[in-house]
């Protein structure tokens, strides 16, 4: 499992996936192949460090390591899934849903691709997925457990004027591990570059089939069927 490596402060490379912006739009669950991205170990930036963390030979990491997973792509107005075989990071978040269910004896993670703005597709979009989705399902909204006084602290630590000028931009990031655990974390991207800098990372409990109903907007009826 991955998340030991997103230690507060870590300086990564990274070329973040582009959204998927085809398909109908009509809420549907599509299947997608899976792929492996990367993330490259740079150094520690001091502004934001935690001195607690753990010390970075005891992880393994040196300059130019790489960090491997599996990523799913945002799916705009679908949901997009594939299995969970690997450690599986999806965003960025700002309000999609993050689920896993089992389907055909395989468990799968799905990412509930809504779109800030677009009501009415988004609701259609949560429907599909909670009159699909099975009873043993699982998930959580990654961008809820982040605090906007925390981010702009780390983020004003981080922005730099003068002869070394650097603006950040924040963004949540979604971690579902092989083993079926939850975590949210924050990245700051350098504007213009493909250079990120961790801002922490946190184990969530996920929601179970009831409150998941509830929260995508429907009342709790029964058992759902397989997605």
């Amino acid at each position: 499992m991955i998340e030991r490596y997103f230690v507060k402060g870590f300086h990564y490379k990274w070329m973040k996936p582009a959204d998927d912006g085809t398909g109908a739009r009509d809420g549907s669950i599509v299947a997608q192949l899976p792929f492996q991205n990367t993330m490259t170990y740079q150094s520690i930036d001091g502004d934001i460090y935690d001195l607690m963390a753990p010390n970075i030979r005891t992880l393994g990491l040196v300059p130019g390591s790489n960090v491997s997973f599996n990523w799913l792509n945002y799916k705009l107005g679908h949901t997009s899934k594939i299995p969970l075989t690997s450690d599986t990071l999806t965003g960025f978040m700002s309000g999609c849903y993050i689920c896993t269910w089992s389907e055909n004896g395989a468990r799968q993670v799905g990412h509930i691709g809504t779109v800030t703005g677009m009501d009415q597709l988004n609701q259609n979009v949560r429907r599909v997925f909670r009159e699909a989705m099975p009873h043993d399902v699982q998930g959580y909204n990654p961008a809820g457990h982040w605090d906007f006084g925390e981010i702009l602290t780390m983020q004003n630590k981080l922005t730099k004027t003068g002869a070394n000028a650097q603006t950040v931009a924040s963004n949540v990031v979604s971690l579902v591990t092989s083993t079926g655990e939850f975590y949210s974390m924050i990245v700051f991207r350098k504007l213009k570059t493909y250079e990120f800098i961790m801002g922490g990372i946190k184990r969530v409990q996920p929601m179970a089939y009831a409150e998941l109903r509830s929260k995508l907007g429907g009342a709790v009826i029964g058992m759902g069927r397989g997605v």
